[in-house]
């Protein structure tokens, strides 16, 4: 850009910019984004949350204006999700929002947890006050009687199996997702939401609202008068979220199950502190933390969050196991854990598993790995490899996956946008085989698996590893106990394999190719570093 013109752009008053925004100088003056995108699970929903929040800011005398998250171009085909990309678009959108200092608070609606970390992410680098509000809970359908989510339907349809039901059936049922809520069934659905609140970024009760309702309505005004005033205070991301907030947010997860895109994310906001969440420190906080709550079998976050909730739970940790240290600011300005003491949680002693929720794992099929929510701790069986997740579905349609297979799916992982198994891991569900088969992948195996599983194997399938050259009938042996998952390959025979096979790999004219090259291991929080580059 030519100096006199970037000058010249720098001599820009405020005042013109905010005349050009159509705001009033002088008021303060709040942005609300929300994410219109393929990963926010509602989205016409989301226009009529802005507008309920406007009111509540309009009652304080602020101004208010909503910018909507641009969706990310369609740069490829197939599965590909791009749940980091979208993370990474919303880190850069908000953070320069907020650093041009025209904004006196932020308030986030979205529900998927990779825009939820980079909003807030964006938010810590500009230091600006922020609050968030989740798309809601949709409502359960009824079927028989019983009340089914969108996880719920996906089983149904693979239920359906004997009829040959081809795999794109299973994509009706995402129409449910556009304008309702969450899945109140579906913890991943809702770990974002759940984990923002553990720091104490949304108000009480925001878990439990319905989407569109007049509770939630409610909830968005008075979300938009509360961030009014910690404008005033000036109480800001930076002073609610640091190392501590973090790893109470992650004690809060492994207790109710844990979920590896949730490790994944707090890893990637850890970078902004000194001491954050690593692999090993989460390992070490699921050997201290027993799985408190079941939520795998059809957990209801409204139920739960009636019950006392996220507060409630974090006052059991701090005070029963003492390995939480919430000492950080709610949005109320006192501690966490006074603000938490309010709650009661004897009952939550009798649902205490005495078991942790998360097992690291590495050996010659991958130098880590983790294993969420298994009730078997060793598998032993022969491969069954598929190189995407639709080659699955389509296998489990002609009932080619039998008791006692070791279900290896690759190419899932952070290169391809890092992919959750919901689809196939319904469809196996339906199949009578949970818990019947193990279920490995470089990719995400959902929170509702039940049976022995491995997600996120690093090296990933595309960095040409053994995970690369793994085929039907090669051997598994799988320890979580000891941390242990092995291939019965020698190095010399993954050698040979590597000369006489051909993996897929990213076309080099593909963006992706170029992104590929910029991304660390989850283990690092699958942060785009262009320092990685060649």
């Amino acid at each position: 850009m030519d100096k006199n013109i970037f000058d010249g752009i720098n001599k820009i008053s405020d005042k013109v910019i905010l005349n050009a925004l159509g705001v009033d100088k002088n008021k303060g003056l709040i942005a609300i984004v929300a994410a219109l995108n393929p990963l926010s699970f509602t989205q016409s929903n989301g226009e009529w949350l802005a507008k309920k929040i406007t009111e509540g800011v309009l009652s304080e005398g602020y101004g208010a204006k909503t910018f909507y998250l641009p969706d990310f171009p369609d740069i490829s085909e197939g599965t590909i999700q791009y749940n980091i990309l979208k993370r990474e678009q919303a880190d850069i959108f908000v953070g320069g929002l907020g650093e041009t200092r025209l904004f006196d608070g932020f308030v986030f609606v979205a529900s998927d947890i990779y825009t939820l970390f980079g909003m807030l992410k964006g938010a810590l680098r500009a230091n600006v006050p922020c609050l968030f509000l989740s798309n809601g809970l949709m409502h359960p359908i009824l079927i028989n009687g019983a009340k089914y989510g969108l996880t719920g339907l996906k089983g149904i349809a693979a239920q359906l199996r004997n009829r040959k039901l081809p795999s794109f059936i299973l994509n009706d049922t995402d129409f449910v997702t556009e304008n309702l809520g969450n899945d109140p069934f579906c913890y991943e659905s809702n770990c974002g939401a759940l984990l923002i609140a553990a720091m104490g970024l949304s108000l009480p009760n925001s878990l439990s609202v319905t989407a569109g309702g007049a509770a939630q309505a409610n909830l968005a005004k008075f979300t938009g008068a509360h961030i009014c005033k910690m404008a005033r205070e000036f109480l800001t991301a930076g002073k609610m979220v640091n190392s501590a907030a973090l790893k109470t947010a992650l004690a809060v997860d492994l207790s109710l199950g844990g979920s590896a895109a949730a490790l994944v994310n707090l890893i990637w906001l850890s970078n902004v502190f000194k001491d954050g969440v690593t692999y090993k420190s989460a390992s070490k906080t699921a050997q201290n933390i027993s799985v408190i709550i079941d939520t795998k079998n059809d957990f209801d976050f409204k139920i739960f969050d009636k019950q006392g909730g996220v507060y409630r739970l974090i006052n059991f940790l701090h005070n029963s196991q003492n390995d939480v240290f919430a000492d950080y600011l709610n949005f109320d300005n006192k501690k966490m854990a006074d603000f938490c003491a309010d709650y009661s949680a004897a009952d939550l002693l009798e649902n205490t598993a005495k078991k942790p929720s998360f097992f690291e794992v590495s050996g010659n099929l991958a130098q880590s790995g983790m294993a969420y929510n298994s009730p078997q701790t060793s598998f032993n069986g022969k491969a069954k490899v598929f190189d995407s997740e639709d080659r699955l579905i389509d296998a489990v349609i002609k009932e080619e996956i039998r008791e006692g297979d070791c279900v290896v799916v690759t190419n899932c992982g952070a290169k391809a946008g890092l992919i959750t198994l919901f689809k196939s891991a319904a469809m196996l569900k339906g199949a009578d085989l949970m818990g019947k088969v193990a279920l490995i992948t470089d990719g995400i195996v959902p929170n509702f698996w039940q049976g022995v599983n491995v997600s996120l194997m690093t090296p990933e399938a595309y960095d040409d590893t053994a995970l690369s050259y793994i085929k039907d009938g090669d051997k598994v042996e799988i320890n979580l106990v000891k941390g242990k998952l092995n291939v019965a390959l020698t190095a010399k025979e993954i050698n040979l394999r590597r000369k006489q096979i051909e993996i897929k790999k990213i076309d080099q004219n593909s963006p992706l190719y170029s992104y590929s090259k910029l991304l660390s291991a989850p283990e690092k929080g699958c942060t785009i570093d262009f320092r990685n580059r060649e």
